[in-house]
């Protein structure tokens, strides 16, 4: 949270930034003021809040599972300290 609110403040304190940050905010997000009102919504949340969110959508019915298979290699596998050929 630290880090996004510096990096915030320091884009935003850019001169040449302002202007373009602000219209794309304002185009975006409705209000050039969403990046102030952002950050305090973010500092705002609690572990609690996290939690909640957590239980309600990181769900078993909720999930996808993907299993990476590795494919079985044409090439012969070198055994330590030798060179494969």
């Amino acid at each position: 949270m630290r880090i996004w609110c510096g990096r915030c403040a320091r884009t935003a304190a850019w001169p040449r930034n302002s202007p373009s940050q602000l219209s794309f905010y304002h185009t975006v997000a409705g209000s050039w003021r969403y990046v102030v009102e952002a950050r305090d919504r973010i500092a705002a949340v609690t572990p609690a809040d996290v939690q909640r969110v957590a239980a309600q959508y990181l769900t078993k019915s909720n999930r996808t599972v993907g299993v990476l298979v590795k494919k079985p290699s044409d090439k012969k596998v070198a055994a330590a300290g030798e060179v494969a050929r």
